[in-house]
């Protein structure tokens, strides 16, 4: 290139670098203005999935526990359901590997006896159509996890068309299954 070209190309250059400045600074400042509230409705949709799961808790308590490092890569935290004093169960706030890049955020709920009171999907990233069909209430997969045994969650059948979310899900609840094994063991879960 000559002497010129190369002369026009650095007005050019830093005309683009200071665009390309502004707009990360305004994606930046975007994001901060949203990230709080973002997490408000991520929150206020687990609160509402715990309540839907166990409806007669009138309370979820966070559980003082900390999380193994085997299970927080799955599990974020840890609710005790409660009516008044009694404890009724645990929910479990899950991000489950699927097909989807994001993954599954889901809630497992387990009562104190053993059982599923079920799961919930908080948000998910699957295929639109297979995966995400089979995260629906009526779309197949969840609905097997209700009043299941913790001792049972193999047996629940797999979706056609949605087997990698399938797994997804059920690695998800035997994540939340062994980590409420663990509490009882260690005295942090009645």
């Amino acid at each position: 290139m000559s002497d010129k070209k190369n002369r026009e190309l650095i007005p050019l250059s830093v005309t683009l670098m200071a665009i390309v400045a502004a707009v990360v600074l305004a994606l930046s400042a975007v994001n901060a203005l949203t990230s709080g509230l973002i997490a408000e409705r991520e929150a206020e949709k687990g609160r509402v999935a715990r309540q839907a799961l166990i409806p007669d808790a009138d309370g979820f308590d966070p559980v003082d526990f900390a999380i193994p490092e085997t299970e927080a890569k799955t599990i974020t935290a840890v609710y005790a359901a409660k009516s008044g004093e009694k404890i009724l169960g645990y929910c479990f706030d899950v991000t489950a590997t699927g097909f989807g890049s994001d993954g599954i955020s889901m809630i497992v709920a387990i009562s104190r006896e053993g059982n599923l009171y079920g799961v919930r999907v908080i948000s998910n990233s699957e295929t639109p159509g297979i995966g995400a069909a089979a995260l629906e209430e009526d779309g197949g997969l969840l609905g097997q996890y209700v009043g299941v045994s913790v001792l049972s969650v193999d047996n629940v059948a797999a979706v056609s068309g949605a087997t990698i979310t399938s797994k997804g899900v059920a690695a998800g609840v035997k994540s939340a299954v062994n980590l409420l094994d663990q509490m009882m063991r260690e005295g942090a879960a009645e």
